[in-house]
Parts: structure tokens; C-alpha cells; sequence
């Protein structure tokens, strides 16, 4: 339960907060953070599981064009947000796992997902992925796991500080930025 509480607080932050601030600073004015709430919002609302229990809908080429349009609007935020955990927690661990889950070249939300997970799990040195990822990506057959702790509800406190932190690093990036473009 504490897993899945820490996956989805983190996927969440990114998704609401690191993503959107990005687009916001790229595109002018709120044009980047619509951009980036309306693709992510299509892209989940064109490929929900249906209501009736069979297993949800078939993708279609709207569903498809979406995930694949969100896919690539969200590739860059992805990684400084796995970036950004990194810095702020352990970024050895952070890079060991990141390196250990970029496999593929191509932009879907899915690799998206586990990267950010995985840059977390090396930051705070827990689990976050589940087990099917964490045995695909982080287990060599001599260390179980990657080193990594399972988690636990004191690791709650833990992700909040990890993500408070990232906030903290993005906004004093932010007000640099903001100092070089007033001094130029």
C-alpha cells in the first residue's frame, strides 16, 4: 500500500506540478502548461477502461494519436524530473537505476513512467517499481532488488521530502533564470 501511495504521489506531482511548470517556462505565458494538461488529459480520457467490465475500450487512432502526442510533449519533462530527483536525493542510486531502465528509444508514457519511478526508488533507496519492473530492469541474478528497501509507511515522509525538494530545486532554477534574463 505505501508502494503504490509513493508511485502515485510522485507520478502525480510530476504529471501536475514539474511537467506542467516546464511547458509553462518553454511555451510564452499559460500556452505550454494547456498544452501539456490537455495532452495528458486526452491521452488518458481517449484510452480509459470501459464502465461495463470487458476489459476496457479497444485503442483506436484518436487513442493512439493521443498517447503517442502526450508521449513525445512529455519525454523532456520526464527526465529533468528524474534529473531533479536525482539532485535533491541519492543521485548515485538515482543514476544506477535510471541507467538500468533506459531501454528503449522510442517516447511512450509507459518507459516515462517506470523512468520516473525508477530515478525515485535510486533517490530514496526504496522499491517503487512493482515487482515485474523492478525484476525486469533492477534484478541481476547476484543482487535481488537492486539494494533497494521495500517500502514502508515511514518512507511516505521520505517521497513528500523528495518532492518538496524538487519543487524547491525547479523554483530556485526558475528564479535564476529569471535574475540572467533581468541583468540581460
Amino acid at each position: 500500500m505505501a508502494r503504490q501511495s509513493i508511485e502515485f504521489g510522485l507520478l502525480a506531482a510530476h504529471r501536475h506540478v514539474f511537467g506542467v511548470l516546464f511547458w509553462f517556462l518553454v511555451l510564452p505565458g499559460p500556452t505550454g502548461a494547456v498544452l501539456y494538461r490537455l495532452s495528458e488529459y486526452l491521452a488518458r480520457h481517449w484510452n480509459r477502461p470501459s464502465s461495463t467490465g470487458d476489459g476496457g475500450i479497444p485503442p483506436d487512432q484518436f487513442g493512439q494519436f493521443a498517447q503517442l502526442a502526450h508521449a513525445w510533449i512529455d519525454w523532456l519533462p520526464a527526465r529533468l524530473t528524474a534529473l531533479g530527483f536525482a539532485i535533491v536525493g541519492d543521485f548515485e542510486g538515482a543514476v544506477y537505476c535510471w541507467r538500468n531502465t533506459t531501454v528503449e528509444s522510442r517516447p511512450n508514457a509507459l518507459s516515462d513512467r517506470v523512468l520516473i519511478l525508477a530515478a525515485a526508488s535510486g533517490a530514496m533507496g526504496i522499491r517503487l517499481l512493482s515487482a515485474i519492473d523492478s525484476a525486469k530492469y533492477l534484478d541481476p541474478a547476484a543482487q535481488e532488488g537492486a539494494g533497494l528497501a521495500e517500502a514502508s509507511a515511514e518512507s511516505l515522509r521520505s517521497a513528500v521530502g523528495l518532492a518538496w525538494r524538487a519543487m524547491v530545486l525547479w523554483l530556485v532554477l526558475l528564479l535564476l533564470l529569471t535574475l540572467a534574463s533581468a541583468l540581460a
